[in-house]
């Protein structure tokens, strides 16, 4: 029977890797019967209910779990329940048993800096994930973290770093992605929609990666166009009244109208460009998202 309890552990895990939480549950649940003492396999239990967000259940399974072995994983998970359900005093205790029992575990020092977090307390979560980069220094979450926390400190410079260190390390990582959309908003606003429209590409369900999509697209969309060019139609426009001798009412009525039509179409024109320049299609996808067909 404990042999059977560890497959179904074992297939949990791949399926919650996967972000298959239905079936991740179904498999530990299976190695719950095969073996109600197996602590993994209530561990993988817990671990698909905070996925799916069902705090209390999963803080009951955690625990049932740590009832069969003291285990650093058991303690986080716990520790993430409790963050759930709003208790974050008790969710720092057990983030910090959690690195008391592994103390060479990453995973244990960013779930602490959360709970710093989560408690304001941002220079300790800073220090937490110092320990955690030493320890898993290619890790692209934590720097996804870490360039939050900088950005909190006031640290811009190193905040942009860090969450540029995160994408390196795999650019394809939605934690990282959202970290460099964030810290690039006011700084570097094409670029910031950038990170954001690959975010949304790669999960299109993640609803804060469509509102910042098209939260971003409409402020680089939206920048000012080539005034000169503007200025050269409104001269073009003076010079057609002169030589049709309009009278100067008309001539104003047209000015305004070609230099209106001409700002609107230039505006969108070079924002489209814009946003296809910070990523291929982008001009596209923003279109699709802001009109409610993507």
């Amino acid at each position: 029977m404990r042999d059977e309890a560890e497959r179904h552990h074992r297939r949990a895990e791949i399926l919650s890797d996967l972000g298959k939480r239905d079936r991740a549950l179904e498999e530990a649940r299976a190695a719950i019967a095969a073996d109600p003492t197996h602590a993994d396999g209530w561990f993988s239990a817990a671990r698909a209910l905070v996925d799916d967000e069902q705090y209390e259940e999963a803080l009951v399974h955690a625990e049932k779990g740590l009832g069969f072995r003291d285990s650093g994983w058991g303690h986080r998970l716990r520790s993430v329940a409790l963050s759930g359900l709003g208790r974050h005093v008790d969710a720092l205790q057990a983030a910090e048993k959690a690195a008391a029992l592994q103390p060479q575990e990453w995973r244990s020092y960013a779930r602490l800096a959360r709970c710093f977090r989560n408690l304001y307390r941002e220079e300790d979560a800073d220090e937490a994930l110092t320990r955690a980069a030493e320890l898993a220094p290619e890790e692209p979450a934590i720097y996804a973290q870490w360039a939050r926390v900088a950005f909190s400190l006031g640290r811009f410079d190193e905040a942009e770093r860090l969450a540029r260190r995160g994408v390196a390390c795999d650019p394809l990582h939605l934690g990282a992605l959202y970290s460099l959309g964030y810290v690039l908003e006011s700084r570097d606003p094409p670029a910031s929609f950038g990170a954001y429209a690959r975010g949304f590409r790669q999960d299109p369900t993640r609803a804060d990666f469509r509102v910042k999509v098209i939260e971003l697209g409409n402020v680089v969309s939206a920048w000012p166009a080539d005034l000169a060019a503007l200025l050269a139609l409104v001269v073009i426009a003076a010079t057609v009244c002169v030589a049709m001798n309009w009278p100067p009412a008309w001539c104003g009525v047209l000015a305004v109208a070609i230099l209106g039509a001409s700002f609107v179409a230039a505006t969108r024109q070079r924002g489209r460009a814009r946003l296809d320049a910070a990523i291929p299609g982008g001009a596209e996808l923003f279109e699709k998202l802001r009109t409610g067909e993507g």
